[in-house]
């Protein structure tokens, strides 16, 4: 089945006619061509897009997660529909779950779970256990598991011990720290 979009406007900056009305003509769930006056005969469904507009897939680097542990809120599953529907097709999650993820076998169960969804979930692992700032986690096995970025989440963490062997351990593998940007002893008053 093919569908027109007609008179759309493109946000791609990397395509000539970024930020243009134009013409997308989608085959089978794929792009198959984007041009002005694409002929009508060539779809099956037309869709006047006078008010739509069309970008490529958007990712969310700072994500709740609440499975496992507070699967009453929202589920993996749930969390993915609501996020295609909004336009996104990676969603990274923060390892504040319970239990933290800050083991393999978590980042496996995040994974396991998001398989066949509508976006591509990337599960963030804590860089300490439990995230809470003191013992480092296992990171080597958390990289094997697929984590690139690691994170204690929204907590603020303070330049310590445990941050500066993160930095020294995740550095043969160019690990990525990403941390809550406020320094708890600068912070305060």
């Amino acid at each position: 089945m093919a569908i027109l979009l007609k008179n759309i406007k493109l946000y791609a900056p990397s395509h000539q006619l970024h930020e243009q009305r134009t013409d997308i003509l989608v085959d089978k769930g794929k792009i198959s061509e984007i041009g002005k006056d694409i002929a009508n005969d060539k779809a099956n469904q037309l869709i006047n897009g006078d008010e739509l507009s069309v970008s490529m897939g958007w990712t969310d680097l700072n994500c709740t997660l609440n499975e496992p542990g507070f699967e009453f809120k929202e589920t993996i599953s749930e969390l993915c529909h609501s996020a295609a529907y909004g336009g996104f097709t990676d969603v990274a999650v923060m390892p504040n779950t319970y239990p933290t993820v800050d083991t393999a076998q978590a980042v496996n169960y995040i994974k396991q779970q998001a398989n066949f969804q509508f976006v591509n979930l990337h599960p963030i692992g804590a860089f300490t256990k439990k995230a809470k700032g003191e013992e480092l986690s296992e990171m080597l096995d958390l990289r094997k598991a697929g984590v690139r970025v690691f994170s204690d989440g929204s907590d603020q963490m303070g330049i310590n011990v445990a941050f500066g062997r993160a930095l020294r351990y995740l550095q043969p593998f160019n690990g990525l720290l990403m941390c809550y940007p406020e320094e708890k002893d600068l912070s305060q008053g």
